[in-house]
């Protein structure tokens, strides 16, 4: 992908230009899979280099002993791009020119079934993954105790115990406070101003053998919006009391406020309350990414003719 000018020609991007121009080519873009192919491994590996090298198809050459499921695809793209165009609304955003010479897919049926076996035997594999400490290193013949023992274990220890154990009361509470546990570990390290002591941190890194990254990212998020809002918490109790102090002479020739004051200012505080309580302004701006608002957006009352 480069950055052109009007003529698609290779420039700088000028910061001044209304336009933006981007060239963009695709050469060689292919996948096959090779049945019964030839093995590399038992060469020496300059020889491996050479073949894997001679192996690469170019614009010119085409590797004809691959059996090719995406034969190679050429294109080229040619964007427009217009920063401008929401204000301006003579253009479209960004106009764009794909240009492909040809696509070819394919597949052969010995192609078809070697990709069966393959996800069939990556599928056993990856379910016998958690047996495999209980698997003997003996053939089955004439070692079948063993084997029936590892059928066994299999089934107790990666199922039946598993588990039982895992919806336990002890197992739950347990659980609960370490991840408690860890929070508030967490949390003293990041009000501590200075660096933590090293009893700390040994709590913290114990901790995190426990738990896993899941509870260990929520227990940090957790301790993380404790410490904002408790914070916001203090600057506004500061604040209030410093809004209601004065001076010496205030509580002379002060005058109170009136009861329909009080009530006001108590109505409007609790108009700005709700989510300005609940959420802090980190997690609203995590919230109004999520929901895509913007509160500096402007809305745009674009004409029926404009295409975007």
């Amino acid at each position: 992908l480069q950055t052109t000018d009007e003529n698609w020609k290779s420039c700088i991007l000028n910061e001044a230009a209304k336009i933006i121009y981007k060239l963009g080519r695709l050469e060689c873009l292919c996948a096959y899979w090779n049945v019964n192919s030839q093995m590399f491994y038992k060469d020496q590996w300059e020889d491996v280099v050479d073949l894997l090298k001679a192996g690469v198809c170019s614009k010119d050459q085409e590797v004809l002993q691959y059996q090719y499921i995406f034969k190679p695809i050429f294109a080229s793209a040619k964007m427009c791009i217009n920063p401008s165009a929401e204000a301006e609304l003579k253009a479209p955003k960004a106009n764009l020119q794909l240009e492909v010479q040809n696509i070819a897919i394919e597949m052969a049926k010995p192609q078809y079934l070697s990709m069966v076996d393959v996800l069939e035997s990556v599928d056993l594999m990856v379910k016998n993954a958690p047996f495999r400490k209980f698997r003997p290193n003996v053939p089955v013949h004439q070692n079948a105790k063993l084997w029936w023992k590892y059928g066994y274990n299999s089934i107790m220890e990666g199922h039946i115990r598993r588990i039982s154990q895992m919806w336990s009361w002890s197992n739950i509470r347990r659980h609960r406070e370490t991840l408690r546990s860890y929070k508030n570990a967490y949390k003293t390290k990041l009000l501590s101003q200075n660096k933590p002591g090293s009893d700390a941190e040994q709590q913290i890194q114990d901790l995190e053998k426990i738990l896993d990254v899941f509870n260990i990212t929520l227990a940090r998020q957790q301790a993380q919006m404790e410490v904002i809002r408790s914070g916001q918490k203090l600057a506004a109790k500061k604040a209030g009391a410093q809004k209601q102090g004065g001076g010496f002479f205030s509580g002379w020739f002060g005058r109170k406020p009136k009861k329909e004051e009080l009530e006001l200012e108590e109505s409007l505080e609790s108009e700005s309350s709700g989510l300005d309580q609940l959420m802090t302004a980190e997690e609203k701006e995590k919230l109004y990414t999520a929901i895509g608002y913007s509160g500096s957006s402007h809305n745009l009352a674009l004409p029926k003719q404009y295409i975007a």
